[in-house]
């Protein structure tokens, strides 16, 4: 027999997971404060928590590459104000130094 997948009948079907963890005080802690989130957030659509769970961990990997970015540029700037001070320096001693022919 022929097994038919409900979306292909048009039928809006369902799809389900469960959390398993060890009954601790931590993992109950975490596992309140997500249906809280997901009660807040999406009216207890807890697919859409996760999807907005996962759009919060986007961009705070993105903030994280931009502060990577702004530091090595701070890093960048900083050694060119150096080169630069170190060249200031060699032109006024040339210029102590050369004086008329």
């Amino acid at each position: 027999m022929n097994e038919i997948d409900l979306t292909e009948l048009n039928v809006p079907g369902f799809i389900r997971f469960s959390i398993k963890a060890e009954d601790t005080q931590e993992n109950q802690e975490v596992h309140n404060w997500f249906k809280d989130f997901a009660h807040e957030e999406t009216s207890n659509n807890y697919t859409k928590a996760i999807a907005r769970l996962r759009e919060l961990a986007m961009g705070d990997f993105k903030i994280s590459m931009l502060y990577d970015i702004v530091e090595n540029l701070e890093q960048k700037i900083k050694q060119l104000e150096e080169k630069l001070e170190a060249n200031k320096k060699v032109e006024v001693t040339d210029e102590k130094e050369g004086g008329m022919f």
